[in-house]
């Protein structure tokens, strides 16, 4: 599984449910507190982000189109094969 999660201008990329599911409780705890500082684990860092009740935050599930890709290197073609657009990515 993997979700982008965008939260003010930065980008985060999470694996598994699990971690989404602990960020939107931490989120929302900080949110009812007033505003707090929450960890946002991916594989290779750690960042704290500073969250508040007028904190933009996105959450996109792309597993499908991790498949799609994943499974284009197995056949060596590209049928089928989903994409994100970056360039449109994020723009509300």
């Amino acid at each position: 599984m993997v979700f982008w999660v965008k939260i003010h201008e930065d980008r985060f990329r999470l694996h598994d449910r699990q971690s989404v599911e602990r960020l939107c409780t931490d989120i929302e705890t900080a949110v009812r507190a007033g505003g707090a500082f929450v960890m946002v684990e991916e594989k290779s860092r750690r960042t704290e982000v500073l969250i508040t009740a007028s904190s933009r935050v996105r959450i996109d599930d792309v597993s499908s189109i991790a498949v799609a890709a994943e499974s284009w290197g197995e056949t060596g073609r590209a049928s089928e094969l989903d994409f994100l657009d970056f360039e449109l990515y994020g723009q509300d």
